[in-house]
């Protein structure tokens, strides 16, 4: 049956007929792009959908693709809504059941189907049903194969396009495991950054909420005995924060979650992954480990160098929501400036869509914005930047081609308005395009101002969202169109095919939409040709990358024993090294090389292990404190403990041991800036003076002083050493970026790595010298990345909130108390809810912390 369901969808595919009538199905589905009607003949409608029951049936995923896509061309069409039965079947048909759904939401008994249909659709639905706590669950084919691969078998390998519903899994999942046993499980969910933390956090906290007496989910990484005891813990941690909690904790983990398991291969923080990774399963051997990427790419290479010997993969190339390519070309002059569309289709000439007149500007530089006003008229669009300069200058331009909204004063619209300029500053771009409904998000905005853009795009409030690539990294941010001319990743060079295949993947929304448009504008101008480049390549893990294609530079790295640290160019060259140091400590540097180089047959790392080998003489640490901060080469560790053991012998050491940052005896500035001093020295291995700049500025922050106050300090001083009364607003809208630039990446993760390094040492050396009643210092790592260091601020943050959020809550709230002390105090009616911004209260509604 299978056989003949296959010859047939191939004769189907192949008939001159059928390839006439697609293609014009599919430009009248697209004509309202460029001022069009759909008009498509009834009975044209009708075989079209009689060629798609056939093709779903076909076990082919181009098949059941093509099948899909015909169902979604017809509704968008709406060739003949007597049909919607039908196109609800041939969903149904792909397992694609939220979309049929969608489609119709009639019962299935009331649809206008033959019965065998029907028998055959409501098996295929019972098939596809699980019940999670009482509660009945239709999923897709692809969810429900992971479902079953999920409850078996400890490694498991997901890769599915955007929309395919994996997050919606891994909750149901977690829902059940919890809910079906007796005994406490503790498990971690792993993002790529920090900007998912809170979103993925706050969607856990929902989905496990009739569990909430005995689950906890936190994205701070400690365990407190008090507060957790007897319960399930579910940690959301990026992996800088799963080594932290490792560190410092015997916890074991009965389930890892990897999301976009892909940054496995980004440099040192790949590497770090992977350590993490070995260390959770070496503690708990059963440890059950589930690895997600995007459809571009399959993270099957991650666990073999975990050592399993088997791994479940599950694939599905299939979009659960139609996604058209569109090239955008412009020409003309005025008034005969041109918008021209042409959808692409694989392995087929271009289909002409069709073109409009525009009176903007079609100058090169000009063509992103003129598409998106142009073509981006129907439904919400998303317009991507490479940087948040081009962001800001993208939503700029946006805005001055939109009419002023209609009922702004008061509108949601002002509000966030206001929030940001309190918040960042008045004159900072975001505050200004929220004006005219245009969005701007990247990854330095602070949690509470990105989830709000985030919600009032989901809710339709922002019309135009710009975004960088913090789309890239998971971030839930769908539409029904993208725009995208010329993508590059930073100052990185152009994205990759699976990064843009990633980044096309936004495109449309399941159970909202009937497809996704990516308007790729001077396409042929592009720098690289991602089109043409569809199929799905492996992971490749930072250490297979490093010693089978850049090994040069890690020798290099390796052979020149007065190397630096933190060098942005040998970050990963600095973490192989390292990693190859600890091991061979361990004594399993071959099983490591063997591992990385399986793939590299040809390759040898004969040299490398020499130099690695002739540095370790060099070297008196102990391993387990090189181990703590293995991102960091252990010949600057050990330049470091020297220099201490330098300044224990003309006992000048009590001067560099870190107090807490209210400390004025002694005074934390003057301990904070000589630290630094000592990093900058002798960690990293360079000369500056910036210990005097980031020494107050790490601690105003970790004060908890705002982000507008630091921004307006920054402003201040830039006034004063330009000598001027005022900057023009597009100055002033660098300086936050620079400085949220300099949080992000300055002071919650290179500080909070190196500080980590210097504590570490230090204590050594006072355990060493007999000092250890001076050896307890407080956690500055952890209240640098929070931004916080009063008990009650940590507390709130561990409970999910925002810095911002925390701030706020903070102020009603006596200064020394622990978690579950806000969370009863926030339940409390007489909680000065009123008090609190509205953006607040729905973040604390989100994580289920206000009833």
């Amino acid at each position: 049956m299978a056989e003949f369901a296959f010859r047939l969808a191939e004769r189907i595919e192949s008939s001159p007929l059928f390839q006439e009538a697609l293609a014009d199905l599919q430009k009248q589905s697209l004509i309202p792009l460029v001022g069009g009607q759909s008009s498509l003949e009834t009975v044209r409608a009708a075989r079209l959908s009689e060629a798609a029951i056939a093709l779903a049936r076909s076990t082919e995923p181009r098949h059941q693709g093509l099948a899909q896509d015909i169902a979604y061309s017809l509704v968008a069409c709406d060739a003949d809504s007597r049909l919607r039965g039908v196109w609800r079947h041939i969903l149904a048909e792909t397992g694609n059941f939220p979309a049929g759904d969608y489609v119709s939401d009639r019962p299935l008994i009331e649809q206008e189907l033959p019965w065998t249909l029907k028998v055959r659709e409501a098996a295929r639905r019972d098939q596809n049903t699980v019940n999670v706590l009482g509660r009945e669950i239709v999923f897709t084919d692809f969810q429900a194969d992971v479902w079953s691969r999920l409850h078996g078998h400890q490694f498991v390998n997901v890769s599915a396009p955007t929309s395919a519903g994996k997050s919606f899994l891994v909750q149901m999942y977690l829902l059940d495991e919890l809910a079906n046993t007796q005994a406490t499980r503790n498990i971690v969910y792993l993002v790529p950054s920090r900007s998912l933390i809170f979103e993925v956090q706050a969607s856990l906290t929902h989905a496990l909420k009739p569990l909430a007496d005995r689950v906890v989910v936190s994205s701070v990484p400690q365990v407190h005995d008090d507060l957790h005891a007897g319960k399930s813990l579910v940690f959301v941690l990026t992996q800088e924060r799963l080594q932290t909690i490792l560190n410092e904790s015997t916890i074991e983990f009965d389930v890892v979650i990897v999301d976009e398991a892909q940054q496995i291969g980004d440099a040192d923080r790949g590497i770090l992954l992977l350590g993490c990774l070995e260390d959770a399963l070496t503690r708990h051997p059963e440890s059950k480990m589930l690895f997600i990427t995007p459809s571009s790419k399959d993270a099957r290479t991650i666990a073999p160098l975990l050592g399993a010997k088997e791994v479940q993969t599950v694939r599905s190339a299939v979009r659960p929501v139609r996604q058209n390519l569109l090239f955008v070309t412009c020409s003309g002059r005025k008034p005969s400036r041109m918008v021209s569309v042409q959808l692409h289709r694989q392995g087929q000439d271009n289909l002409n869509v069709g073109s409009i007149l525009t009176e903007r500007s079609t100058a090169k530089d000009d063509r992103l914005v003129t598409a998106a006003l142009e073509l981006g008229k129907d439904g919400q669009s998303i317009v991507y930047a490479w940087a948040p300069s081009t962001a800001d200058k993208a939503a700029s331009d946006l805005a001055d081609g939109l009419p002023k909204l209609e009922n702004f004063v008061d509108s949601p619209l002002e509000k966030l308005s206001s929030f940001v300029a309190e918040h960042i500053h008045p004159e900072f771009k975001l505050a200004k395009v929220l004006r005219k409904g245009v969005g701007v998000h990247y990854g330095r905005l602070p949690t509470t101002i990105s989830k709000a853009v985030e919600e009032y795009f989901d809710e339709g409030h922002i019309k135009y969202l710009v975004c960088t690539s913090t789309l890239l990294q998971g971030v839930n941010l769908p539409a029904r169109n993208i725009f995208l001319k010329n993508p590059k990743k930073g100052t990185k060079g152009p994205l990759e095919a699976n990064e843009f295949w990633n980044l096309a993947g936004r495109a449309g929304r399941l159970k909202r939409d009937t497809h996704g448009n990516v308007f790729l504008v001077d396409y042929e101008d592009w720098e690289s040709q991602p089109v043409s480049d569809q199929q799905t390549t492996d992971v490749e893990p930072s250490i297979c990358d490093a010693l089978g294609t850049k090994q040069e530079l890690v020798l290099t790295y390796a052979q020149d024993l007065h190397h630096k640290s933190g060098v942005k160019k040998e970050a990963l060259a600095e973490s192989v090294f390292t990693r190859l140091f600890l091991d061979a400590r361990d004594g399993t540097i071959d099983q490591t090389i063997e591992r990385a180089l399986a793939r590299y047959p040809t390759v040898s790392a004969s040299a490398l292990k020499d130099a690695v080998m002739a540095a370790q003489d060099r070297v008196s640490l102990p391993t387990s404190l090189l181990r703590r901060n293995n991102l960091i080469s252990p010949l600057r560790q050990q330049a470091l403990y020297d220099h201490f053991t330098e300044r224990a012998s003309d006992r000048m050491l009590s001067s560099m041991i870190l107090v807490h940052p209210r400390s004025k005896y002694p005074d934390a500035k003057t301990q904070l800036e000589t630290a630094l001093r000592a990093i900058h020295t002798h960690l990293e291995g360079k000369l500056t003076n910036e210990e005097f700049f980031y020494g107050w500025f790490a601690l105003a922050w970790m004060r908890g002083d705002s982000l507008r106050s630091l921004i307006d300090n920054r402003v201040a001083w830039e006034l004063r050493k330009a000598k001027l009364e005022a900057f023009e607003p597009e100055k002033i809208g660098s300086f936050a970026r620079t400085v949220m630039e300099q949080v992000e990446t300055k002071l919650r993760y290179h500080y909070v790595k190196y500080l980590r390094c210097y504590m570490d040492i230090l204590t050594h050396k006072l355990f060493e010298i007999g000092r250890s009643d001076e050896a307890e210092m407080p956690p500055i790592p952890l209240f640098l990345e929070l931004g916080a260091c009063e008990r009650t601020l940590v507390s709130a943050m561990e409970l999910g909130m925002s810095r911002i959020a925390a701030l706020e809550v903070s102020k009603f709230l006596p200064k020394d108390k622990d978690a579950g002390f806000i969370r009863q105090e926030l339940k409390a009616k007489w909680f000065w809810r009123g008090e609190l911004s509205p953006f607040v209260v729905r973040e604390l509604e989100r994580l289920g912390l206000l009833d």
